[in-house]
């Protein structure tokens, strides 16, 4: 059966044929909203809906939504969201990068345990000097967020030879995770690792959690990685303590204010490594969002639940 959709999310004209043709095959017609006016402006006519950053707006006048469908894992810039009436099912693609983020997590803790930045410099200056770098065999990791991200980064740091601890909300057991600890023992959890590893949504629980205290509670020898997002840190003071030399080193591709401003002190803060928010950017970004997209129109009509339905409680 043929069906109107509305997709929220600013492509190109190429990308935006690519994508009809797509819908095309399974019967479906695209209405493109570029900007948050004209997704706004259509919302009384929209009952299925693609988005990439759902912005924080009034949906009350969404009368016939039956499925916002979000074209990434991330679900928080939709929270609190206003208007949104309880028989809206929400749904999101926490799957679909899920490989690519472990990748980059892996990247950038290995780059940062052999000191490859050090190595860059040195090339830049074209000076030959050998250092010593550690394996990070026999060295423990904490994974902070067990969903399908974290549990892939879990796996494969067991693979490298790390010892993997994990803290999540739940404190379930989990494979390839030899402790769990609840969010409340999070400077415990921290404080016995050599690597530490972001992959925890955002939500109103979370926001702040790396704070000082909790920073101050590493090692001065350990790194924190983070692929999760940037409203988790205090950045602040992860700016200073890696100015102190109180952490041994840092990545982020992910931050409070993004684009990350040419004037912030990130850029040029010691011991830092910058990537820009592209550790889930595949190249098959956007026909996979929509494929899933489909499928979870699928079962919305077939009467069943999407295969990833955010919950508004947990906000992911």
């Amino acid at each position: 059966m043929s069906a109107s959709v509305h997709v929220a999310i600013r492509l190109d004209d190429a990308t935006q044929r690519d994508v009809s043709r797509q819908l095309g095959a399974v019967e479906l017609t695209a209405t493109f909203l570029p900007d948050q006016r004209q997704l706004q402006a259509h919302l009384p006519d929209i009952e299925w809906l693609l988005i990439g950053r759902p912005p924080r707006i009034d949906w009350s006048g969404a009368g016939k939504l039956r499925l916002l469908h979000v074209a990434g894992s991330g679900v928080d810039p939709l929270f609190p969201a206003v208007g949104l009436s309880e028989r809206v099912i929400v749904s999101n693609c926490p799957t679909m990068t899920a490989d690519a983020v472990r990748d980059h997590v892996l990247a950038l803790l290995l780059a940062l345990a052999r000191d490859l930045p050090r190595a860059f410099e040195q090339q830049r200056q074209r000076s030959w000097r050998m250092y010593p770098a550690p394996s990070v065999v026999g060295q423990r990791v904490c994974v902070v967020g067990l969903g399908a991200i974290g549990l892939r980064v879990a796996a494969a740091c067991t693979a490298l030879g790390l010892e993997v601890v994990g803290v999540s909300r739940t404190a379930r057991p989990a494979q390839h995770v030899s402790a769990i600890y609840g969010t409340d023992d999070l400077r415990l959890a921290v404080s016995r690792c050599n690597y530490v590893v972001l992959c925890v949504p955002l939500t109103s629980q979370t926001r702040g959690m790396f704070n000082r205290s909790v920073l101050e509670a590493m090692p001065t020898t350990a790194v924190l990685v983070n692929v999760a997002r940037g409203g988790i840190v205090d950045e602040t003071a992860l700016v200073e303590l890696l100015k102190q030399g109180r952490l041994r080193g840092a990545a982020c591709d992910v931050f409070s204010d993004e684009p990350l401003p040419a004037t912030s002190p990130l850029w040029t803060c010691p011991r830092l490594l910058i990537t820009p928010h592209n550790a889930g950017f595949i190249p098959d970004y956007v026909p996979s969002a929509v494929h899933m997209f489909t499928q979870a129109i699928e079962r919305v009509r077939a009467g069943e639940r999407p295969a990833f339905v955010v919950s508004r409680e947990a906000e992911y």
